[in-house]
């Protein structure tokens, strides 16, 4: 490529740009579209979307089962007043979960800090177990603005970019932005067709971005698939089975509580929920095992309001290892709505 073609090429992203990125931010803050359907962990970088909105949001954050889960307007039906942000990300842990709140408040301000957390958890969640390296830590590295992730400490924390490092890391986020475009034209287009009362304003692919939910629509895994990658020692479920919560007690606690002290210290209420489990993962644990992690967790959440659903689903109501069909979410949704509206008007007085 030519020197003038590239030139050309660079003028007309930095147009693009220019003119999408209003649309985008538009759409993601005011009609709560999803445009990061496929890389959830990025939607953090979308500034409007957190700044100045701590006061009336509920954030809700967990493993991927809680993003298929967790259906935000049953939430805020038990939440009058508050919105729901779902920014549960795939294979995400413990450890994400004490970066993201801190990337929130370091970039956008103490009033981005949420009101209420709704934390989902499980043993993978809460194990630190990955099957990669984290998508969320190695985001910030490469498309934060201003933060980049500290390794040094433990947990890993945040601390500044460079001047170089912060341009870089404009430049790459801006070229990355094609997906969540073309989200924003889906967006337009739905709310074009809408206003007409055309019929293809519910066309699935123009809906696609009013729920993070990446499964709800698809055929569930067959059976003997799933039971075979839960059983398949080399993966990370094998991990995950045969992770000892005793071993590991003094991570897990200190994890836990600062979670809940981050909470505490910025008036956030923490609502903590022990995602379903599919039977076929329960009967794979080491014995003795998963009990010792919900001890653990028990343990080191003390008064923290806490929902076990561990067997709430039927086998039939998974799409696959571990996220709920569209009729299981219901399911859960419903019993997480019933436990925030209970459990929040005994610790809330009315005003």
């Amino acid at each position: 490529m030519t020197l003038a073609a590239a030139a050309s090429v660079l003028a007309f992203a930095a147009a693009t740009h220019a003119v999408m990125e209003p649309l985008a931010s538009h759409v993601e803050s005011e009609e709560r579209a999803y445009l990061w359907k496929d890389e959830e962990w990025l939607q953090v970088f979308t500034r409007d979307r957190y700044v100045d909105r701590g006061a009336r949001r509920v954030l809700v954050y967990g493993p991927s089962e809680t993003r298929e889960a967790l259906l935000t307007p049953a939430l805020e039906a038990a939440l009058p007043g508050l919105e729901c942000l779902q920014n549960a990300q795939s294979m995400g842990t413990i450890e994400d979960g004490l970066v993201l709140l801190e990337y929130i408040e370091r970039e956008y301000g103490r009033g981005a800090v949420p009101s209420v957390v709704v934390l989902g958890v499980s043993t993978r969640f809460v194990s630190n177990i990955r099957s990669h390296e984290s998508y969320l830590l190695s985001s910030i590295d490469r498309y934060a603005p201003h933060l980049r992730v500290d390794r040094e400490t433990t947990p890993a924390g945040l601390a500044e970019k460079t001047a170089l490092e912060s341009w870089l890391s404009r430049l790459r986020f801006a070229l990355r932005q094609q997906r969540r475009y073309q989200g924003t034209l889906k967006v337009l287009a739905r709310d074009a067709l809408g206003a007409f009362g055309s019929p293809l304003a519910d066309h699935p692919r123009l809906l696609q971005t009013l729920s993070p939910a990446k499964y709800h629509g698809l055929k569930p895994i067959p059976a003997a698939e799933t039971k075979a990658w839960l059983a398949f020692e080399g993966g990370f479920w094998g991990d995950v089975h045969r992770w000892d919560p005793q071993a590991d007690r003094e991570r897990v606690l200190r994890d836990i509580r600062a979670f809940r002290e981050f909470c505490r210290s910025r008036a956030t209420e923490l609502y903590v929920v022990n995602m379903p489990e599919l039977s076929w993962n329960r009967d794979l644990y080491v014995a003795g095992r998963y009990e010792s992690y919900l001890a653990l967790l028990r343990e080191a959440l003390l008064d923290t309001p806490f929902l076990d659903l561990r067997t709430l689903l039927a086998d039939d109501e998974y799409f696959d290892a571990c996220h709920p069909t569209k009729a299981g979410c219901k399911r859960v949704s419903a019993a997480v709505a019933e436990f925030l509206a209970g459990k929040r008007a005994a610790l809330v007085p009315p005003r």
